[in-house]
């Protein structure tokens, strides 16, 4: 990335990527018309890193490949399964690691997440 890009993909980084991560666990079963308006203020951000207009081909794949973004509804996933495990390796806080409790079936490992401690 050029010098220009890379100072826009910091600044974009700090002041929208990093909103878009806040209290994300949230958004696990949000309808998809609200995570619909947060992947446009992602893909708006990605047009001003990649200094493209809203119609133009390949923001996907910038986004994707060069930026290492995900969708919004992918980024909440992963966020969440990487608490997850953080809580049953306790590498988290013990409060967090109270309420994750693996249940085991013949075929499969399941987490339950207990949130009437809340």
């Amino acid at each position: 990335m050029a010098r220009s890009c890379r100072l826009s993909f910091t600044l974009v980084h700090a002041f929208v990527a990093s909103r878009v991560d806040y209290c994300g666990s949230l958004l696990i079963g949000a309808p998809r018309k609200t995570t619909d308006k947060l992947q446009r203020v992602l893909n708006s951000a990605a047009r001003i890193v990649s200094n493209t207009r809203k119609f133009d081909q390949g923001l996907t794949h910038f986004r994707r490949s060069q930026l290492h973004w995900l969708d919004v509804v992918d980024r909440v996933r992963f966020r969440v399964c990487v608490q997850v495990f953080r809580c049953l390796h306790k590498m988290s806080p013990e409060y967090l690691s109270t309420y994750c409790q693996p249940v085991s079936t013949c075929d499969r490992l399941t987490v339950v997440i207990s949130i009437s401690h809340v």
